[in-house]
């Protein structure tokens, strides 16, 4: 389409594009004749999601960005049903204590409205108004019963100011740009009061359900921790307990210096036994060889009689000093048995000096030394008896020492060994438990969203709309008056330009004769009618006598387009 015909299209149709812009605009001002108008509360918090310094932060080797996930969070908690129906049940417990509209907490309309919804079965509700928590339970309550009743119907079911939907709709909360740290919320209502009250609501409820969730997620894993370090502390305790149990029962100080010393002293006595028992057995040849040597004397019998004796009573006296000196009796049993071992050595020597003195040796050696010899030898073997004995009855208790710190020390590694993994369990656990407190304080401090700037009370409203709305609905008349034209234009199949007429017929078009409405009155249409006629038969003319082809004579067809006018 040329810009020629679609000028004349548009000026054929040019009643459409003034009565349809006016029809939609006229339209547009009569829905917005009694347009609200509209306040706007805003407040900023600080949310510190991703520069706020925690207890944590020197702890923590890099610093893992979740600002993302967390700002959703706070975001869903504050669109969440409960949080929107707790600020719509504080909005209606400040407006229930209202006894007349107050400009800075409920307008005239608000306040009319709210008493026209509350009943008379529920005007008990302005009477305990004073009591703010028992109104507040009330109001809670009477929000969650089964039944219907107007304050659910306020709260859940109207588009009142209390009304989840209407606050999820009318609430907006976004991040400042680049950032979020920064929380930008904001309010639209037709009371500037509501506005505000509405917003103060959200921020502390948001703030005491986020800090509430996010104190819940640790509270669970610090318990948790807790109840096996409980465990963990009375498992250590009775470690602790079956290992003193066990000291006591067996009196072991140090179980290994003990067997160290048990061990030593038992090789040790083992030693000191063989020597002494070689001493005995040399004593023993030697005092046969001599008896031996003094058997052959008869004469000697009395004397040597009186000797056994005298050596008996010294050999029963050295053997219990021998004894009480190993199981360390008191000093004065000890020198009481010494004054027997040494009366009872003089009473030896005695009897031997009488076998002396009555019988000498039978290889002419003389009695005497060989009595004396004899005693010494007797001497030697009974001391050394008494002593093997003792050593006997130490090993013997040494042996019984060590087959009961045989399974001993099974039982104590086991014990030890308990003690150790019970110690370790209850340390590490203690470090968790550690941990997960710390992480509960650091959550509890970061928890809640810092105020920056409070919500404001909007003493001017909105700019109107209205403008705007009518505008838009000249833009739609305009849009459907060309959107017609357009269609019509579309539709008709009537010849409309010379391009149309030429891609139709075939044959270029020669010549354009305007619409002549007075033929008779001179003017520029009459005037170039009558020059594009003479145009006309000027080419005519030159045609027909250029053309030698065709019959003669030649026939020239007129013909119209236009409506009323004859086609031949």
């Amino acid at each position: 389409m040329s810009t020629e015909v679609f000028l004349r299209v548009l000026k054929q149709h040019i009643f459409w594009f003034i009565l349809i812009p006016c029809v939609t605009a006229g339209t547009a001002v009569y829905v917005t004749r009694n347009e609200p108008k509209i306040y706007r509360s805003q407040a900023t918090l600080y949310t510190g999601l991703v520069s706020r310094y925690s207890l944590l932060s020197d702890k923590q080797n890099s610093y893992t960005d979740r600002s993302a996930s967390a700002f959703d969070n706070i975001l869903t908690t504050l669109n969440s049903r409960e949080t929107l129906l707790q600020i719509g049940i504080g909005l209606l417990s400040d407006h229930l204590r209202l006894r007349q509209p107050d400009t800075l907490i409920l307008g005239e309309a608000g306040f009319q409205k709210l008493h026209q919804v509350i009943t008379p079965a529920y005007e008990s509700l302005f009477y305990i108004a004073g009591d703010s928590a028992l109104l507040h339970r009330t109001i809670d309550s009477l929000a969650k019963a089964s039944t219907s009743n107007p304050i659910k119907t306020l709260l859940l079911k109207s588009d009142s100011y209390y009304s989840s939907q209407h606050l999820s709709e009318n609430i907006k909360a976004t991040a400042r740009k680049n950032t979020n740290d920064v929380l930008l919320m904001e309010y639209e209502s037709d009371d500037p009061a509501v506005a505000q009250r509405t917003l103060h609501y959200a921020i502390d409820i948001l703030n005491q359900r986020y800090s509430t969730l996010k104190t819940s997620e640790t509270n669970s894993v610090v318990g948790y921790y807790e109840d096996k370090l409980q465990k963990a502390k009375e498992k250590l305790a009775q470690a602790e307990a079956s290992l003193r149990a066990f000291s006591s029962r067996h009196q072991v100080l140090d179980y290994d210096e003990e067997a160290r010393t048990v061990a030593s002293s038992r090789e040790a006595l083992k030693n000191e036994y063989s020597q002494e028992l070689m001493r005995k057995n040399a004593a023993k040849a030697s005092l046969d060889a001599l008896n031996r040597r003094m058997g052959q004397q008869g004469s000697i019998r009395s004397a040597n009689n009186d000797l056994n004796d005298k050596q008996k009573k010294l050999t029963d006296a050295e053997s219990k000093l021998a004894n009480a000196r190993a199981y360390g009796q008191p000093k004065q049993v000890i020198t009481q048995l010494q004054a027997t071992v040494a009366q009872a050595q003089e009473d030896l020597k005695v009897s031997a000096q009488k076998y002396d003195a009555t019988a000498n040796s039978a290889d002419a050696v003389p009695t005497q030394t060989v009595a004396n010899d004899r005693l010494t030898k007797s001497l030697e073997y009974e001391e050394s008896s008494a002593r093997l004995a003792l050593y006997q009855n130490r090993m013997a208790e040494f042996q019984a020492k060590t087959n009961e710190y045989g399974p001993l020390g099974s039982q104590l590694r086991q014990l030890n060994r308990d003690l150790a993994v019970a110690e370790k369990e209850y340390l590490d656990l203690l470090q968790n438990v550690d941990q997960s407190r710390t992480r509960r304080q650091d959550v509890a401090i970061g928890g809640t969203l810092e105020i920056m700037d409070a919500p404001d009370f909007p003493l001017m409203p909105l700019p109107s709309k209205r403008v705007q709305l009518i505008a838009i609905g000249l833009g739609v008349g305009l849009f459907i008056a060309l959107l017609l034209t357009a269609l019509r234009f579309w539709l008709d199949k009537r010849i409309q330009s010379p391009e149309q007429a030429e891609a139709m017929v075939g044959m270029p078009v020669t010549a354009l004769f305007p619409t002549v409405k007075k033929p008779l009155v001179y003017s520029r249409t009459t005037r170039a009618s009558r020059s594009m006629f003479e145009q006309l038969f000027n080419a005519i003319n030159i045609e027909v006598s250029q053309n030698n082809t065709k019959a003669y004579p030649p026939i020239v067809t007129l013909f119209s387009i236009r409506s009323k006018q004859g086609k031949t």
